[in-house]
């Protein structure tokens, strides 16, 4: 595997050394896990960027999925803002996609896993953008549906949201 194919195959599984390991050849996996942090780094930024102008042309929460997906794999302040402003640019057309995307913003696993946005921000140290991030999780879930399932998704996230709210003014 060369080089530029090794950066093909890693930005087309967003960025994800799992997906890598759980879908492709075991040799492809060893080589791509193998490379210097700083170039997985750049790679990943890459591919971030390239998502947030895709999602600035078209607002689809597919692609903010894949942002948050290649985010877990460039964790720093710049690139979480990055996201954050991302979070603005889907174009929230139907409650579904507000529970969706507040699912990538709450976490999606039952607690006490720590997972999605909220926790990322906090762990990051960025309390303020954790904050922001509720905030915005808890006015993704304030829009009206008849749909019993996205309610039910919808309780699920304000329960959430209350549980990340207590550990955020801790």
């Amino acid at each position: 595997m060369t080089l530029n194919e090794a950066k093909t195959l890693y930005q087309k599984y967003n960025c994800s050394l799992f997906s890598i390991f759980r879908e492709c050849e075991p040799r492809d996996y060893e080589y791509i896990s193998s490379l210097p942090p700083k170039t997985l780094y750049k790679w990943s930024k890459e591919k971030l960027m390239e998502l947030y102008g895709q999602l600035k042309e078209d607002g689809s929460w597919k692609k903010f999925s894949h942002i948050v997906v290649v985010f877990n794999s460039a964790k720093n302040r710049k690139n979480l803002l990055i996201v954050l402003d991302a979070l603005h640019l889907v174009n929230y057309s139907e409650p579904k996609i507000n529970a969706i995307v507040a699912g990538k913003v709450t976490g999606e696993t039952v607690l006490p896993f720590k997972d999605g946005l909220i926790y990322i921000a906090y762990d990051m140290g960025e309390k303020k953008i954790a904050n922001e991030l509720l905030q915005f999780a808890y006015k993704l879930v304030s829009v009206q549906t008849s749909d019993s399932d996205i309610k039910r998704s919808f309780e699920w996230t304000l329960e959430r949201c209350a549980n990340l709210e207590t550990l955020l003014n801790k």
